[in-house]
């Protein structure tokens, strides 16, 4: 399940969201949909995940044949997510995890 918070640009995903930071193919899933959806409009699940074997980042598929990678080099700090081709925005995103119930993404805001 996926919720907006407030319109703030927060995004959270309800469930066990610590083991979610322990599965890198389903936590950059989550982090590929949100993308997909907040900047490309988008509302697809994906296709396929592909994660290098140090879980430094993925690669989530979709069904339209986008593909967004999604990095985890700056963890614990921030999350980096972007779609392949042509003019496609990077965002960053801050994840926490709450009561071990929910893993909740926002914008990340470099000083």
């Amino acid at each position: 399940m996926y919720l907006i918070d407030g319109g703030l640009g927060a995004f959270t995903i309800t469930g066990g969201c610590c083991a979610w930071d322990k599965d890198r193919q389903s936590f950059s899933s989550a982090v590929a949909q949100h993308y997909l959806k907040t900047e490309l409009n988008k509302s697809l699940k994906p296709k396929s995940v592909w994660c290098a074997e140090d879980g430094t980042y993925c690669s989530v598929k979709f069904p339209d044949d986008t593909d967004v990678m999604v990095s985890f080099v700056e963890m614990p700090n921030y999350l980096i997510a972007r779609a392949s081709g042509p003019n496609m925005p990077r965002r960053e995103y801050n994840h926490k995890c709450s009561g071990n119930i929910e893993l909740t993404l926002s914008p990340h805001k470099s000083n």
